[in-house]
């Protein structure tokens, strides 16, 4: 990849030779037609220093050839190292032939040296060796035998690798050819690094790489325009109504209270002299009103005290967010003031170091001791947990998944068979449209400004794909996805934490939420991202039928973005339950038989009560429950299967169920308006 330029040399050069016909597009891409082996390449040089070019590239290719140097070969130079060759190779690596560029080398034993060593490397991958113009005939056809990688992401999609932009009007056009699977022109065009639009109008074009066909007569053959009524919407997310709530009419018994409640004779209080009506309104009059009073003070404390931790989690927030931007603002300076080794330490960041190492311990403890929490002092414990809830059994006891959702729910589309809606969506024709193999010029319509200046700028035309229906809309997606071996397992990544997604020609940034991979109906949520295992990423996102790779990037302060994981779309399912479970800690005091009095797991005897009838667990596995409090301080009566030891530490698991934020944000390679 790296010797390019002489490799499309020596490729132009074959325009001399009977059995081919070379067609130069570009400085860094030419089309070969073999009447001979009856197939016809377009060779693209990818340029390695741009990463998500030749990423994007690769996505869409047959065939990959990897160019060699005789001097690379020759410092032992490890092309599986390189990064983007891992990224490829995890993503969407195809078919690869690997090419030694020996057109300038002179020495024959030399060269002969040379390729043992690459074959050495190599193991079964084909190889080939390039010194003349016959080799390249040689390399021709074994690329024309070689076998092709199967993409079923690649093959249900279309696929258009254009050759030129132009401006027509006020519309973007695309020019090249239709590649996998027929355009329809109703359906939608993700432009990729760039958007998702719609076309406004298909031209099909005489196939330039035929001999009767001249680039200067490229006339029209037919049009394709789409059906209003049945092109794809640009929509992304559903229609919400804040008012179409679950409003229900009164029934007659209802109605029959209310009338008899207005109807009932006034009570009339005896008041205090000097009192007024106004004031005596507040007097309590019975022990029943007392206990209404007390419930209801006690539920507007309960609202306050969540209000009032709402506020302080927003203000900690926004502190966080504020220091966070100190802190890159202090890291760029310092990292502009840093000119050689002895100004090491003038980079060095302690809000940084002391995040990092806030991290390790906190990802040490979770791993030491997952899922436990310690028991606020000055919060009552059925105010702090009020939305967790115990369960019998964490794979067998139902939970409602329609219950309880969040707003951003109304938002999304649900499928209400996903398989059999991928299998009709994947496997549908599209029908009148333009078929594979036809060359076509694209009209796409309301692109951006910015968009096009910045399209018509680049040296190589993005990729077109062809969206297959409702792949605009938003849904909660779950990808499943597994560390990248060799990545620097000691730096921690939590849940909520901003990574960058490529799920398969998307690229987006998101905040996922992490839980185990199973087969049950309930899933337990992750705070960190573990290192030993495949887990589940939750997020916002629009629609990807899978099978659909999936690249994960971490991103920092300068932009910069390191691999961090891989994996596939697993499915798109909004009713998947997260369920995040807390372990509240008790310590016996006493210990008689199979009765013990626990402490420390609560602090007040109000507390005791309203936990009572959730099961107790221990890690020596023993089983049991509340019986009573004792005093007024949280020790508590409990009775166990079996007896206990004094160094054992009772559990109590409490759940709840968790979804994710809406934070996707789509990178784009233009500034957006």
């Amino acid at each position: 990849m790296n010797s390019y330029d002489s490799f499309l040399s020596g490729i132009k050069d074959l325009d001399s030779c009977a059995a081919f016909d070379v067609s130069p597009v570009s400085d860094r891409s030419v089309y070969v037609v073999s009447s001979k082996l009856k197939l016809r390449f377009k060779i693209i040089a990818l340029d390695s220093s741009n990463f998500d070019e030749s990423l994007d590239i690769t996505k869409t290719l047959d065939l990959l050839i990897l160019l060699h140097k005789p001097s690379t070969v020759e410092n032992d130079f490890n092309f599986h190292e390189s990064y983007l060759y891992r990224a490829i190779h995890i993503h969407c690596l195809p078919a690869v032939v690997h090419v030694l560029d020996a057109t300038c080398s002179q020495d024959s034993k030399k060269l002969i040296n040379l390729k043992r060593i690459l074959r050495s490397k190599l193991g079964d991958d084909k190889m080939q060796c390039v010194e003349k113009t016959q080799d390249y005939l040689q390399l021709f056809h074994t690329i024309g035998s070689c076998k092709r990688q199967k993409s079923h992401f690649k093959d249900n999609r279309s696929v258009i690798s254009p050759d030129k932009v132009e401006l027509v009007g006020d519309s973007l056009t695309f020019t090249g050819y239709i590649r996998q699977k027929a355009l329809d022109p109703n359906q939608l065009i993700h432009v990729v690094g760039f958007g998702d639009y719609q076309i406004k109008l298909i031209e099909v074009l005489p196939d330039i790489l035929k001999p009767q066909d001249s680039l200067h007569e490229a006339h029209v053959l037919h049009t394709l325009e789409p059906d209003l009524m049945k092109q794809d919407s640009l929509d992304q997310e559903n229609e919400t109504d804040p008012m179409e709530c679950e409003q229900t009419w009164p029934t007659a018994e209802e109605l029959a209270a209310e009338a008899e409640r207005l109807n009932t004779k006034r009570v009339i209080k005896k008041l205090p002299p000097g009192t007024s009506e106004y004031q005596g309104a507040w007097i309590p009059q019975d022990s029943d009103d007392d206990s209404e009073d007390q419930d209801e003070s006690q539920s507007d404390a309960d609202s306050l005290m969540k209000e009032l931790s709402n506020e302080e989690e927003s203000i900690s927030e926004s502190a966080s967010e504020q220091n966070m931007l100190d802190e890159q603002e202090f890291e760029k300076r310092e990292d502009s003031e840093m000119t050689n080794d002895g100004d090491y330490d003038k980079a060095y960041c302690q809000n940084r170091e002391q995040k990092t190492l806030d991290k390790l311990r906190e990802a040490r403890l979770e791993e030491m001791f997952p899922d436990e929490i310690d028991t606020p002092i000055d919060v009552p414990a059925r105010i702090r947990f009020a939305r967790y809830r115990g369960l019998k059994s964490f794979k067998t006891s139902p939970w409602d998944p329609q219950e309880n959702l969040p707003p951003e729910y109304s938002r999304i589309f649900q499928f209400q068979n996903f398989q059999l809606t991928k299998r009709r969506v994947t496997k549908e024709i599209p029908c009148p449209g333009a078929e594979t193999g036809q060359y076509v010029r694209v009209y796409l319509s309301n692109v951006p400004e910015a968009a096009i200046n910045k399209i018509l700028e680049q040296t190589m035309p993005p990729i077109l794909i062809g969206l297959l229906k409702y792949e605009r809309k938003m849904t909660v997606m779950n990808l499943l996805i597994k560390r990248v071996q060799g990545e620097e397992l000691n730096n921690p990544i939590k849940s909520k934490e901003e990574l960058v997604f490529y799920v398969g020609f998307r690229k987006f940034k998101a905040r996922p939420l992490f839980s185990n991979h199973g087969l049950f109906s309930k899933f337990k949520y992750e705070r960190f991202f573990r290192d030993d295992a495949s887990m589940v990423a939750t997020i916002y996102a629009p629609i990807t039928f899978p099978p659909a790779p999936v690249l994960v990037f971490k991103e920092n302060y300068k932009g910069d973005r390191r691999l961090v994981a891989s994996g596939s779309v697993l499915d798109l399912n909004p009713n998947r339950l997260i369920i995040k479970r807390i372990k509240l800690s008790g310590h016996p005091f006493k210990i008689h038989s199979k009765t013990a009095v626990l402490r420390f797991m609560f602090f007040n005897k109000e507390d005791v009560l309203y936990f009572k009838p959730v099961e107790l667990s221990s890690k020596h596995n023993r089983r049991g429950h509340i019986s009573e409090p004792l005093g007024t301080h949280g020790h508590m009566k409990c009775t166990f299967d079996r007896k206990i030891r004094s160094d054992d530490c009772i559990f109590m698991n409490l759940y709840k169920r968790v979804f994710p934020k809406w934070t996707y944000s789509p990178l784009y390679q233009y500034q957006m308006d």
